[in-house]
């Protein structure tokens, strides 16, 4: 077994072992193991489909995911549904003009096709076309559009409690935000779980809450899978290709990011990475990526990015995809006690819900509030997303500013031209002797 492994992932090569992998694996399972009790939580409060089933999905897409990109990366990463962006999509569902298990369906369309773009794009990359693109793209609506998710993950965390002195949800949200920070101050893999499970059990005991009736079951989905329908996305189809749009850009954003930055924790990665975009390893991050997202799309999981918790792993010493096969198959054995999952209080995953959009707000450093033509775009996006739940109005609008300010500036370069030009003729006529 041990040479098989060997051949597969060439952990000597990489200066690690099995054992330092296989923790590494478990370690990154630990850390992203929110994403279960998030997706299951978030689709079933607004559209009404078993949390049982949803959380399902998500181990299996989650799996699926993790050991694909291991075996054919040979990389330590993590690929899952994300819980940030889908929590964007459960948010919308109630923006398609059907009813809200319709609008399920919608969002898992969106994800589809957002899966079917990353597919195609990732031929390209060997020209670093994300890079491109990605540099290409408007900055202040780029900052604008990621920030503006950051708001509206925060709003949505603040609606399982209310700002009163007298609700006891409310020091329950503040304790669990304490306990979450404090683990990931120490380092310790599975703070964000530990968090909600710690939130989870004040709860049951201030609201009251329902235990679960069993602990296994038989893991299902048969409920959500995936099933297109042609009125339905008549219907919805502004919606839908409005959010696909403003999703492929994210992911875009996040391939162009996340994957660097986790591997350049490690030294050993440095060759890789300065080839980067043009490497095979690039390529298959991004392909597999698009895969997930249609494996995402037909069981009901959502949307699937490389996790930012990898890094975790990487901390522990993982450096070959054998760390992403153990996080995979980890995420498969979870799915016998998803039971558990469906029991969770809702105000459990808001501290983690708080935690990931104030990390998305950091984009807004990277906007130049000193030029005004850069800030205006970037604070409609930025504003517009959260009050109207939809990132193709947010995209919209920020692009229409964005184009009068570009304007504005087209009409001011022509009136300077203009007047440096009458000055100029002006010096000449006053140095031509009057006859």
């Amino acid at each position: 077994m041990s040479a098989l492994l060997e051949k597969l992932f060439r952990i000597r090569a990489r200066e690690s072992s099995i054992s330092k992998e296989v923790r590494s694996g478990v370690a990154n399972f630990l850390a992203a193991s929110y994403v279960l009790l998030l997706n299951s939580q978030l689709f079933s409060t607004k559209a009404s489909v078993p949390s049982f089933e949803v959380a399902v999905a998500t181990a299996i897409t989650g799996a699926a995911g993790s050991i694909l990109i291991g075996l054919f990366t040979n990389l330590p990463l993590t690929l899952a549904p994300a819980a940030g962006l889908n929590a964007y999509l459960a948010n919308i569902i109630d923006q398609f003009p059907s009813e809200p298990f319709e609008g399920y369906r919608d969002t898992m369309t969106l994800t589809l096709i957002v899966g079917i773009a990353l597919v195609v794009v990732a031929p390209c990359l060997s020209s670093a076309f994300i890079v491109a693109v990605v540099q290409r793209f408007p900055k202040s609506l780029r900052h604008g559009l990621v920030a503006s998710i950051g708001f509206l993950l925060v709003f949505l965390s603040f609606r399982t409690f209310s700002f009163s002195f007298t609700d006891g949800k409310l020091y329950i949200f503040l304790f669990g935000l304490f306990i979450l920070q404090l683990l990931n101050v120490l380092r310790v893999p599975g703070g964000t779980l530990m968090s909600i499970v710690v939130c989870a059990i004040l709860l049951f005991f201030y609201s009251k809450h329902p235990l679960p009736n069993a602990i296994f079951l038989l893991p299902k989905i048969g409920t959500i899978v995936y099933s297109f329908s042609s009125q339905a996305f008549l219907r919805s189809w502004r919606e839908i290709v409005g959010g696909s749009i403003g999703i492929f850009w994210i992911i875009l954003l996040d391939l162009s990011v996340v994957p660097q930055s986790i591997l350049g924790a490690d030294e050993a990665f440095l060759p890789l990475l300065s080839t980067w975009p043009n490497n095979a390893q690039s390529v298959g991050t991004v392909l597999l990526t698009g895969m997930t997202c249609l494996l995402g799309g037909y069981t009901g999981a959502g949307v699937c990015i490389p996790f930012a918790e990898s890094s975790v792993g990487i901390r522990e010493g993982g450096r070959t995809g054998l760390t992403a096969v153990v996080t995979g198959i980890c995420f498969l054995c979870s799915t016998v006690v998803m039971s558990l999952f469906q029991s969770i209080p809702l105000g459990a995953t808001a501290p983690p819900l708080f935690v990931a959009g104030a990390l998305m707000l950091k984009e807004v450093e990277h906007i130049e509030w000193r030029n005004e033509r850069q800030v205006l775009p970037a604070i409609m996006t930025l504003c517009v997303v959260p009050f109207t739940n939809s990132l193709m109005s947010g995209f919209v609008l920020g692009l229409a500013i964005l184009t009068i300010e570009y304007i504005l500036q087209r009409i001011e370069e022509c009136r300077l031209i203009r007047d440096s030009t009458c000055e100029e003729i002006n010096v000449i006529q006053e140095e031509q002797p009057v006859e």
